[in-house]
């Protein structure tokens, strides 16, 4: 793993669609002065990302924005298109989550945290990790220990991270 507590988040660009039209989100201007909490995904419309992980993050969502923070990006590795049905369909963008779509895992690659199963077509993906930072510096980082879980990484473990006060 390249990122690390008390590191700036690295310079990346995301894609969503917003007002039917693909748009570039730079993640240094989006962070910039704010209290975030970043959540990295393998994919979209994946089995544990769709039934626990997003879903977790969801029901946590207003609780966690109620701590003091301003932004809750959950970063895939897919399509703007895939991205943006994924964030309609779960409920996420209504939740006031950000879904961003790391089209070719640049991010991932550029954390250190990308991983590939070719035979079902995972090529770059994110692990799961949940980042929190303040004005882009690196507070907390929590990495899953295996790929299917999403205990370290819920919405419910950040929340309780972030009652902790010590962020």
């Amino acid at each position: 793993m390249t990122i690390s507590i008390n590191q700036q988040l690295p310079d990346a660009i995301f894609y969503q669609i917003a007002r039917n039209t693909i748009e570039t989100i730079n993640l240094y201007e989006l962070t910039k002065d704010k209290n975030i909490v970043l959540i990295g995904m393998p994919g979209a419309f994946t089995k544990t990302c769709s039934s626990l992980h997003l879903p977790s993050l969801i029901k946590h969502s207003k609780a966690i924005f109620e701590k003091g923070i301003d932004e809750i990006i959950c970063i895939v590795v897919n399509d703007v298109h895939v991205a943006k049905a994924w964030g309609d369909y779960s409920g996420a963008t209504k939740s006031g989550i950000k879904i961003l779509a790391d089209v070719e895992g640049n991010f991932a690659k550029s954390i250190g945290l990308e991983f590939s199963v070719p035979k079902i077509g995972f090529f770059n993906r994110l692990q799961r990790v949940a980042i929190i930072a303040k004005n882009n510096l690196i507070v907390h980082l929590q990495l899953e220990e295996n790929r299917s879980n999403c205990d370290l990484t819920s919405g419910k473990k950040i929340l309780e991270i972030l009652a902790l006060d010590t962020i």
